[in-house]
């Protein structure tokens, strides 16, 4: 899930259809931006967090990162939840929360471990029940003044605490967390600046050096070779003229991939043992004992996850007095 704005439906007269679009800040993510982001939120007369979720909108797209995130939250959304009451499945309740707006919900509030606190508006209750929900932007999240900046650009924002919306507002979180990005960050970009290093190695050096030797003194038949020699591709065909011998240098330091590898296998290693707790879950294990010691920390990070999402200080405590008048169990 993304820092960007996320729903399950639409709702009418909230807070949320209010919210002025913008274009995304899609910048380069390098550490002065890092630096940048943390002063801003950071910043004790008006902290802001615009900086930090725009770094954290780019780097998140990093394939490993998403998939240790896949790694830990899928297990407690992919399961069928039911709701029960007096030891029994309550059929209507069960039926709700199989719908896109609970998922949505559950979701939000696994991400929190990520990127931070997270704002949602429920919709239209539909006899009693909420069938929607929608997800606000977190760059337009003012956690430490409980405000919702309308526009990004505006200074001020509104509060979700008072008004008619109060009631329809969902937090998730505290204003104190920051999320794993925090920390994260300073590796994901050095990771993303080890694939640009290594990317200009491998054409600076990946490819062999071709020299034409010619006996060839004409400026045009300089120029031809030299037009030959850059069409020389894939097939690495050409007719030169007479005279002309084409040699191709290797590099002599073969092995200098191994410093950008190393990096980040390295970086990997930290981001999923910051996410995960462990790195046996989608790196290669030394041994099985080591795998299940693995895996059995993982467990417990789960079931903490889950317990947190759909017991007594999750979902349980926000949405269920609002699913019905019924009070009723997750499980």
């Amino acid at each position: 899930m993304s820092n960007s704005n996320a729903q399950s439906g639409n709702s009418s007269g909230g807070l949320f259809d209010r919210l002025v679009s913008r274009a995304l800040d899609r910048s380069n993510v390098d550490i002065q931006r890092w630096r940048e982001a943390i002063k801003e939120i950071e910043n004790s007369y008006r902290p802001r967090r615009k900086k930090y979720h725009a770094m954290a909108r780019e780097l998140e797209i990093d394939a490993h990162y998403s998939s240790q995130c896949l790694v830990r939250f899928q297990p407690t959304l992919g399961r069928p939840y039911r709701m029960h009451q007096d030891g029994e499945t309550a059929e209507e309740a069960t039926r709700h929360i199989r719908m896109p707006w609970f998922k949505t919900t559950m979701q939000s509030h696994l991400y929190t471990y990520q990127t931070g606190m997270a704002v949602l508006e429920l919709g239209d209750l539909v006899d009693g029940w909420v069938t929607t929900v929608n997800c606000f932007p977190k760059d337009r999240i003012l956690p430490e003044a409980r405000e919702i900046l309308l526009d990004p650009l505006s200074q001020q924002g509104i509060s979700w605490e008072s008004g008619s919306h109060a009631a329809r507002i969902l937090v998730q979180g505290t204003a104190e967390d920051y999320g794993l990005m925090y920390k994260l960050a300073p590796l994901l970009i050095w990771k993303k600046q080890a694939y640009a290093a290594w990317a200009d190695y491998s054409q600076l050096y990946g490819i062999p050096t071709r020299i034409a030797k010619t006996n060839q003194y004409s400026q045009t038949k300089i120029d031809e070779i030299m037009d030959m020699l850059g069409q020389l591709g894939e097939s690495a065909q050409a007719v030169f003229p007479d005279g002309t011998n084409i040699e191709l240098i290797q590099p002599s330091s073969v092995d200098a991939w191994r410093v950008f590898d190393k990096q980040i296998d390295r970086q990997d290693a930290e981001i999923s043992k910051a996410i995960n707790g462990v790195t046996m879950l989608s790196d290669n294990g030394s041994s099985r004992s080591q795998s299940e010691t693995h895996l059995q920390v993982n467990q417990s990070i789960l079931e903490s996850d889950m317990a947190a999402s759909v017991g007594v200080e999750g979902l349980q405590q926000c949405i269920k007095p609002r699913l019905s008048n019924e009070m009723v169990d997750v499980l």
